[in-house]
């Protein structure tokens, strides 16, 4: 999966991208934190978990959930805000190759008006 392209991440998705952001290496989707890349897998997931319901709003970080789903869904500015926050800045969350529009893009939902953010 090429991170820098994800509009919306799931808590998974984004701790792998984290990972890979560290390492250079894709995380296995059956990787546990009895090896190294699991390991990290499962402290990145583990803080960003943790960050939803974090006490301080400086550092909380804002999922969505949709109707009838357990998943947590966090959109591509909120993550890049969070990291910021924590004096992160990942490449996959500033592409070079985006589209120009791509800052300012919402996200899209078939059947539904969204407005562009600006």
């Amino acid at each position: 999966m090429s991170f820098d392209t994800v509009r919306v991440f799931t808590i998974e998705e984004a701790a792998r991208a984290l990972v890979y952001e560290k390492t250079g290496r894709y995380v296995p989707h059956l990787a546990n934190a009895l090896d190294p890349l699991g390991a990290l897998y499962v402290d990145w997931r583990n803080r960003l978990k943790g960050a939803v319901d974090d006490d301080d709003e400086r550092y909380r970080l804002h999922p969505s959930r949709f109707e009838n789903d357990k998943k947590l869904f966090i959109q591509r500015d909120d993550l890049r805000d969070w990291c910021l926050r924590h004096g992160m800045k990942p490449k996959f969350l500033y592409p070079k190759n985006a589209p120009e529009s791509f800052e300012r893009m919402a996200l899209e939902v078939a059947g539904y008006e969204c407005p562009v953010l600006q």
